[in-house]
């Protein structure tokens, strides 16, 4: 038996971006609307990215918080009495 195959647009854009076909595949039977859909398995490989040199910071009303090689500093701005009043 032959059958043609349609492939839709986003396997082909998969495809562009490095994914690949796997070996196993798997084939149903619609038979309401009489067709053969085929199941197509894709993989990629990904490398984990993992940041260096993050600083973490964090904003408050009274004050900045951030972290130094091991301590924790933190700066008093009082921006909310400016602000707010």
């Amino acid at each position: 038996m032959y059958l043609d195959l349609e492939p839709s647009k986003e396997f082909y854009k998969l495809l562009a971006r490095g994914f690949k076909p796997k070996s196993h595949a798997k084939i149903k039977l619609d038979r309401k609307n009489r067709r053969v859909i085929f199941h197509l398995s894709l993989e990629k490989e990904i490398e984990i990215y993992r940041p260096e040199n993050i600083k973490p910071i964090d904003v408050n009303e009274n004050s900045v918080a951030t972290l130094y090689k091991a301590f924790s500093i933190i700066l008093e701005t009082d921006l909310a009495r400016t602000t707010l009043g």
